[in-house]
């Protein structure tokens, strides 16, 4: 991963939808900003149930030029904890690969 930022792509997938996961680490604030541009839907639908989410303004689904996106803010980390942001993470990866 590079320093400030980095993205995951699937370079089989049409230029524009080939991003898939994308991460950037903003200088001088806490956190790391996210956007899982995969499954957006489905994903933050099972994040909601399994970790209880809903009503936390730091994630929520985002629409842009006919597809949706997730975005976790950088406030996440501090609204969820270490732990459970370590779970959500590896629970979105799973969900982006296996389903």
């Amino acid at each position: 991963m590079a320093k400030t930022e980095s993205s995951f792509n699937d370079d089989s997938r049409k230029h524009g939808a080939k991003k898939l996961f994308y991460s950037k680490n903003p200088s001088k604030k806490g956190g790391m900003k996210i956007e899982v541009k995969s499954k957006a839907k489905s994903i933050l639908d099972t994040l909601n149930n399994e970790f209880n989410l809903e009503g936390l303004d730091s994630i929520s689904r985002k629409n842009s030029k006919g597809s949706s996106y997730i975005k976790i803010e950088t406030g996440f980390y501090k609204d969820v904890g270490e732990e459970e942001f370590n779970k959500i993470l590896i629970r979105i990866i799973d969900l982006m690969l296996n389903e």
